[in-house]
């Protein structure tokens, strides 16, 4: 299993309800995939520029842990709604045990 962030630009004349129908539906897409969703986070932004004549939308994003094939299907899946602005999946690292303690001797042996 990877470690996956989903990020998602929801239309900004949606409102709350809707939103938070969407979020449920992307978790319950996730869920089906075999992934086992993390945390979510909702925040609405004015955008830099103009999307699809919007100048402001609501940001989505659910980290989630799941098999390698699940973003692939994931965004075929996305890629047919309306009302999603922007759609991206990461592939998070995963920092192990050993990274981790060999990051704090080197820190702390710089630090003397």
């Amino acid at each position: 299993m990877n470690k996956y962030e989903l990020a998602v630009i929801i239309d900004g004349n949606l409102n709350e309800e809707s939103v938070n129908k969407i979020r449920q539906e992307l978790t319950e897409n996730l869920t089906g995939y075999g992934a086992t969703v993390t945390e979510t986070k909702i925040e609405r932004r004015a955008f830099a520029y103009p999307i699809r004549k919007q100048r402001e939308g609501t940001y989505l994003f659910i980290n989630f842990y799941a098999p390698p094939t699940t973003p692939e299907n994931l965004r075929r899946d996305l890629l047919h709604r309306e009302e999603l602005l922007r759609i991206a999946i990461f592939r998070l690292p995963e920092k192990n045990a050993a990274q981790t303690n060999e990051n704090e001797k080197t820190t702390s042996a710089t630090s003397v």
